[in-house]
């Protein structure tokens, strides 16, 4: 899948058998198809199960052929290392090849053009995306049993030769259609049942079709291929979008003795082995001098300042300004790129989802949403910050930065709004519609007038320093609910 990076295969298996017309031959051969062993589909899945509990690393190949809501096509490869809790994922498309590699509860990202370690939601995202192609790839029947518990009982044989089973799943149209959609609430939605992406509801989401088809190993009855089709429909913004994919993919178990790795340039570890690629954020400083630890503590105060200017106030060029000497500067220009359009993407997600949660998104236009952005950003502008003090710990081997922050309270513009709306709403003067569209409107019109900033409050940040001039804040929401007092339930969403 293009979004959820859902990965497929267009690989045909062909086996060529040949025969002879020798009488003795024949006859031992028939023999032997005699006493071969025939195994039901449910011995077959048996042992299938069992194989595949013993793994220590598989590799897949996939390309997927999408059909809706536009035609492409996308290939790559997944390389998983279970003993050591590690995966990379390499997605190819006609506009760029996307890498990602988890180390455990840690996501390096990289597009091309920039590399960078996940963090806050988006990483929580992206770990619960990769859990699942993890556990699908692991073991595809065991996977889709959870959502159809007679997925096996609905498997039977479709063809049987020398080398492999092929097993596809039998099952009403119906069951197909709720099968997919349960897979997909998985895909789409957290526990809490909120989505990952703006103006989708569980409501709204329909399975359209489901066909699946898998090729077992008779040596070794581990997965050889994996065919599946799958469709579903979703509303996002009052508007039905429709997915249908046709996805193969190519298995290899326990024939990869160490998996690709990607890690941050420049990036200092204290993990690092000789010329292995590792990807950590720890640090490994050790100060000879005052003056060095005092120089990267100065360091880490800008470097707040500059990534509070590239995401709360938008500014590109203080991010670059105000950002620690470093020779790569170019690299500096993208991290700040980087993390304004995260910011912007990660607000309109939660204020997206937000709205899910009170099932109103679908008065919610991709116009309206964007303008709305465009207003909050202006209340931003309105607050105002200074960093007061930073300190090394060094037990952690990291820097304590602390900002004194004058935010506004999103609570009392909400209330504000609300309160007129509801007395119309009680006089009957308004229908829900017509509600909901003056709250958006009004409230995004409010944001954009002066604001009553709140007394200063100081957040407390964790600044790690990954290599000569480069530096991460761990959990930025540690001063984003400064700028943005929300009430207890949207800062959660925050």
């Amino acid at each position: 899948m293009k979004n959820s990076f859902y990965f497929t295969t267009l690989v045909i298996f062909m086996l060529t058998l040949s025969g002879c017309n020798n009488e003795l031959v024949d006859e031992t051969t028939a023999e032997a198809e005699t006493a071969r062993e025939v195994l039901t589909v449910e011995e077959i899945v048996d042992e299938l199960m069992k194989s595949h509990d013993n793994l220590k690393n598989y590799e897949v190949s996939f390309e997927e052929n999408v059909k809706l809501p536009e035609e492409y096509k996308t290939k790559g490869s997944m390389q998983v290392d279970l003993e050591n809790d590690q995966s990379y994922l390499e997605n190819i498309e006609d506009d760029g090849t996307t890498i990602m590699f988890r180390d455990k509860e840690s996501v390096i990202v990289s597009t091309g053009d920039f590399t960078e370690s996940s963090m806050g939601q988006e990483l929580e995202q992206l770990l619960m995306i990769i859990q699942l192609e993890q556990e699908m790839h692991s073991n595809s029947i065991s996977f889709y049993q959870k959502y159809d518990p007679d997925f096996t009982n609905r498997l039977s044989l479709l063809e049987e030769n020398d080398e492999y089973y092929v097993l596809t799943y039998d099952a009403e149209p119906e069951e197909r259609e709720q099968l997919i959609k349960d897979v997909m609430i998985d895909y789409y939605f957290n526990e809490n049942g909120s989505s990952i992406f703006p103006g989708i509801t569980q409501d709204e989401l329909e399975g359209k079709e489901f066909a699946y088809k898998i090729h077992v190993a008779k040596d070794t009855f581990l997965t050889i291929e994996v065919e599946e089709t799958i469709g579903y429909i979703f509303s996002t913004s009052g508007e039905n979008m429709e997915w249908e994919a046709t996805s193969n993919y190519i298995y290899s178990f326990n024939e990869t003795d160490q998996i690709k790795t990607l890690a941050i340039e420049n990036e200092n570890t204290a993990k690092e082995e000789e010329s292995e690629e590792i990807t950590s954020i720890e640090n490994s400083n050790t100060y000879e001098s005052d003056p060095e630890k005092e120089l990267h503590v100065l360091e880490s105060k800008l470097y707040v300042d500059a990534l509070i200017q590239a995401t709360v106030f938008q500014d590109v060029e203080a991010f670059v300004n105000l950002h620690p000497y470093s020779e790569d500067m170019e690299f500096v220009r993208k991290k700040g790129e980087n993390h304004q359009k995260m910011f912007n993407d990660i607000f309109i997600s939660d204020f997206m989802r937000g709205f899910n949660e009170n099932s109103i998104s679908h008065f919610i236009s991709d116009e309206q949403a964007s303008e709305f952005l465009e207003a909050f950003l202006s209340a931003l502008s309105q607050t105002r910050y200074y960093t007061e003090d930073a300190v090394y710990d060094e037990m952690n081997d990291l820097f304590l930065v602390s900002v004194s922050i004058e935010g506004f309270s999103m609570e009392k513009l909400i209330t504000e709004v609300l309160l007129p709306i509801a007395y119309r709403i009680e006089n009957g003067e308004l229908s829900e519609s017509q509600a909901m569209e003056m709250y958006i409107t009004n409230l995004t019109k409010r944001l954009r007038e002066p604001i009553v900033l709140e007394a200063p409050s100081t957040a407390e940040l964790l600044v790690v320093r990954n290599g000569d001039g480069h530096y991460e804040v761990l959990m930025q929401d540690s001063y984003l609910s400064h700028f943005v007092k929300w009430t207890e339930q949207e800062t959660e969403a925050w």
